[in-house]
């Protein structure tokens, strides 16, 4: 899509398209892949604002450091309550090149407004070491969030040591918060481990979070006092610049922020016990191999949510009645997991992803979730955008409809699903198609055609 030979970087922008219709960006400098704006990747870095807003009573000044291509940015602008945000970032073409990605009208999925964050009112725009502009800045923010590259590549480990994260300590307010790029693919799980006690050293409060696969989130604060009060908590389902797109990432409810929970100070405390942390003068504690281990006892989610229910960092500030209701969302959450499995990640529910009928079925029977079911099917609201926008402007063919019907199961409108289905038979199917067509018929209630449809 775009190139630029810039001062301290090569940096592409790349786009790829489905039905004609633009579907996410890639951002890669010096031939490394760093930030997109597909559905997973804007999942876990707009949670690096919505988990603090949940939480923080007056958010009013944040700082975020590292830009990539704007999803936190634009999480922070849409926040009303936030008056000034400063953004820095070492490079001034990453941040001149991100407005491609509102030139194309394309956030997520949900934002088609022409408009970059940089632009609004609010942001003040530092092209800076991250680093030396903590060291160097007299100001304190109510939220600090940050995701820079990941910790082996060259130059990048002294943004995970104690010492930064110390810094970062020093420039929240009282009460502040601040939220942390954990990405443990490429980690051994001692070096995750280093990285946690550095981060835990500093924030007695600490706790580990699930944003999406094996890209996780530290959060930490300067004393915030709780319970949350609950109207807060919930404000952001209820605002109309924010629901839309939290809810398009998959959290629908308030109460699913309460299963992305992996551990808190006093666990976290007991897993490192004989772990020294990443520290400026030992950075090889890191090693150069770019290898991960398996983290599935991390996020097993009974043990999660047993972890959330004796979590005393969670008693001191999610909502007494969020809380209880937390771990009724806990076993959806293994859907989700396999979701944002990065071995299933790339294929961004395209043709590659079969839907899973059974578990959609379950899923759109017990809850009165949308997107979790759109999921299991094989679709994102990236997807159905693309699909709708594709069909205002030529004639549907099979995959356009077979897509359209899939968006109409999520939402449950069996009748309307089901003619999308025979439309895209009638243009001459998908491999995926019989299935769901007749799934989508006998819910109908057109039971025996839904039967002759698979033999």
């Amino acid at each position: 899509a775009a190139a630029r030979e810039g001062r301290t970087e090569t940096v592409l922008y790349l786009r790829s398209d489905v039905m004609g219709e633009l579907l996410f960006h890639r951002l890669v400098t010096d031939g490394f892949g760093m930030a997109t704006d597909r559905v997973w990747a804007q999942r876990y870095m707009k949670l690096f604002v919505y988990l603090p807003i949940a939480l923080h009573p007056e958010p009013r000044t944040a700082l975020l450091i590292s830009y990539g291509v704007g999803g936190t940015a634009r999480a922070l602008t849409d926040t009303a309550a936030i008056e000034h945000i400063d953004i820095v970032d070492i490079s001034r073409d990453v941040l001149d090149m991100s407005r491609i990605v509102g030139a194309d009208g394309l956030e997520s999925g949900t934002d088609t407004t022409a408009r970059s964050p940089l632009d609004d009112p609010r942001v003040d725009i530092h092209i800076e070491d991250g680093r030396f502009f903590l060291e160097t800045t007299p100001q304190r923010f109510d939220l600090i969030t940050g995701e820079p590259p990941p910790p082996k590549l060259a130059g990048v480990v002294n943004l995970y040591t104690r010492e930064y994260f110390e810094l970062i300590y020093e420039r929240l307010a009282d009460g502040g918060i601040t939220t942390y790029w954990l990405p443990v693919h490429g980690l051994l799980a001692d070096e995750t481990k280093a990285i946690l006690r550095a981060f835990c050293d500093v924030f007695e409060d600490c706790t580990l979070w699930n944003g999406a696969g094996l890209d996780w989130l530290m959060m930490g604060t300067r004393g915030l006092a709780g319970p949350v009060d609950e109207e807060w908590f919930r404000r952001q389902w209820q605002d109309p610049g924010v629901a839309e797109e939290v809810v398009a990432l998959g959290f629908e409810k308030p109460e699913q922020l309460g299963p992305l929970f992996l551990a808190d100070a006093d666990q976290i405390a007991r897993l490192t016990t004989d772990t020294a942390p990443l520290v400026d003068d030992h950075p090889k504690r890191l090693s150069d191999r770019i290898a991960s281990s398996r983290y599935e006892r991390w996020t097993d989610v009974d043990a999660t949510r047993d972890r959330f229910a004796r979590s005393r960092i969670i008693r001191n500030l999610w909502p007494p009645s969020l809380r209880q209701a937390a771990p009724a969302y806990f076993p959806l959450q293994r859907d989700i997991n396999a979701k944002f499995d990065r071995a299933e990640a790339p294929g961004e529910g395209l043709e590659s992803n079969a839907p899973d009928l059974v578990r959609a079925d379950e899923i759109l029977e017990q809850t009165d979730l949308q997107i979790l079911p759109l999921w299991r099917l094989g679709s994102t609201i990236a997807i159905q955008n693309a699909a709708r926008a594709a069909a205002d402007k030529r004639e549907p063919g099979a995959h356009l409809e077979f897509q359209l019907g899939i968006g109409e199961l999520a939402t449950r409108n069996w009748s309307t699903a089901a003619r999308h289905f025979d439309r895209a038979a009638a243009a001459g199917g998908t491999a995926a198609l019989p299935p769901v067509h007749a799934y989508a018929l006998c819910r109908a209630g057109r039971h025996q055609v839904g039967q002759r449809i698979l033999g």
